[in-house]
């Protein structure tokens, strides 16, 4: 795929089924290494389907995992000791759940690089649907922890939203909690 973009025999930004771009598919199925290799030769972040969304709004109505790189390592492997898990087949068990663990939180940060990406390449966090939402109301709307991400960037970007009428949220103790978990958590997954 890299070869015929490179070639530029391909338009990264040709709209399909609904009007959606290959990038808004990308990011719905979350690929990162596809949403990457797409913003690299040019898709461009902040184009609409049918419904008005961006690939960043796509991105922010997905349901949040239930392991997120949020929380601490005793939040993911506490359930080790209980009684269930004991013994052979508890063990096999727990193999299982972990794993699983492992790779909601690993999904979460692919989402998490996704969201940055698509931020560094311009995409508009402050755009409106067909319905009138921002990323930012739909992040809110599903639960998904992006909004500390939407509001930090949108801040280090100079506060548009507060420029528009959307209120500028300000990172919290919330955030600043993630920003500290991630070492650890990136040190149990491998």
């Amino acid at each position: 795929m890299a070869a015929l973009l490179g070639r530029g025999t391909l338009d990264v930004n040709a709209e399909g089924e609904g009007g959606q771009s290959p990038l808004h598919h990308a990011v719905q199925r979350g690929n990162r290494d596809f949403v990457l290799l797409l913003l690299a030769h040019g898709a461009d972040p902040n184009l609409q389907d049918a419904k008005g969304l961006t690939p960043l709004q796509h991105l922010t109505r997905k349901q949040p995992e239930k392991y997120t790189i949020a929380q601490t390592v005793l939040d993911v492997v506490g359930d080790a000791g209980r009684a269930r898990y004991r013994g052979v087949r508890g063990q096999a068990a727990w193999s299982f759940v972990a794993r699983g663990r492992k790779n909601a939180i690993n999904r979460s940060l692919e989402e998490e690089e996704i969201f940055q990406a698509l931020a560094d390449h311009g995409a508009d966090l402050w755009a409106v649907d067909n319905l009138g939402r921002t990323p930012l109301m739909t992040a809110c709307e599903v639960g998904t922890p992006f909004w500390s991400g939407i509001s930090s960037t949108a801040s280090a970007a100079g506060g548009r939203g507060s420029t528009s009428g959307t209120p500028s949220a300000q990172p919290t103790s919330q955030t600043r909690r993630r920003s500290t978990s991630r070492p650890r958590m990136a040190a149990w997954l491998h």
